[in-house]
């Protein structure tokens, strides 16, 4: 890996996840990157113009200073004309150094379905290339790297359950006797962590039909694989006890807490903050003060 695509969105502007991005490459070595400000058809001309601004503070004094942010919309096409030469231009700068004469092999980093297109996988090559209309085979992982994967998120207090985990990703499924669509469905959520995702979403995700998706929630949300964080948005329960842990312990430490720290906190957008204080209100966890939220005592 010699090279990054940073993508912020437009509309949201840096997160802290963001900054995590920006220190990891730095520690991988790289030494290029282009500065993507993505879903541009939803922000304004000062929208952007702010997101931008922050982009470039957000890299001053790392590998990126200096690096093009060029907005773009998947939506409407706005700024591809750009990015597309400037990766080209970066690809170039390291030809010779990717193994192109190898065999093709790239980790499977992401699995969606996009309607007229079809099952896209997404990652990054480690060698060799494709070309279009190619064929190439997908190879299991196996056990033991699952292993390693899920002892990382362990490290990473992103999963407490590692045994779960590899059971959910088995061929086997997210629990006893669930099927496919109810391990892509959890699969998704995981990837989601603490954003919780809507209905339309994880249809999006599993590429099944809407009653089969329905169906496979509920047997996940009865046996506690996944939970409602609000009537529209679900999340895998991990998740959602992790955000309890780190919003209860907010409140507690400093009085009281709201949707901007739970936002820095959890590394999610104001309206997902926003939800998670809603749940934790309705369990009888927290009491509404004004624009914050306090512990609610206990009798």
């Amino acid at each position: 890996m010699k090279a990054v695509i940073l993508a912020i969105a437009a509309d949201g502007g840096v997160m802290p996840q963001t900054r995590e991005h920006i220190a990891i490459a730095g520690l991988l070595g790289l030494g290029d990157g282009i500065i993507a400000l993505t879903r541009a058809d939803l922000a304004d001309a000062e929208l952007r113009g702010m997101a931008a601004e922050d982009a470039r503070a957000a890299v001053r004094g790392t590998f990126l200073d200096g690096k093009p942010v060029i907005a773009v919309s998947s939506v409407t096409g706005e700024g591809m004309d750009l990015l597309e030469p400037a990766v080209d231009a970066m690809a170039s700068r390291f030809a010779g150094e990717g193994g192109r004469d190898r065999v093709f092999r790239m980790p499977v980093l992401r699995s969606f379905t996009m309607e007229g297109h079809g099952l896209v996988l997404t990652g990054v090559p480690l060698s060799g290339s494709v070309e279009k209309d190619e064929a190439a085979a997908r190879l299991g992982i196996g056990r033991a790297a699952l292993d390693v994967a899920a002892g990382m998120l362990c490290r990473m207090g992103r999963l407490k359950d590692k045994a779960g985990l590899l059971s959910l990703l088995s061929p086997a499924g997210a629990e006893e006797g669930a099927g496919p669509v109810a391990a892509r469905i959890s699969e998704f959520l995981i990837r989601r962590g603490m954003s919780p995702c809507t209905m339309e979403e994880i249809a999006g995700s599993s590429g099944a039909a809407v009653e089969d998706v329905a169906e496979a929630l509920g047997s996940l949300l009865r046996s506690g694989t996944a939970a409602a964080v609000s009537r529209k948005g679900y999340a895998y329960s991990t998740f959602v006890r992790k955000a309890r842990e780190t919003v209860l312990h907010l409140a507690g430490e400093r009085g009281a807490t709201g949707a901007a720290e739970v936002k820095q906190a959890l590394g999610v957008t104001n309206s997902e903050a926003s939800a998670w204080l809603e749940l934790f209100e309705g369990e009888g966890l927290l009491r509404r003060a004004g624009r914050l939220f306090r512990l609610k005592k206990q009798s």
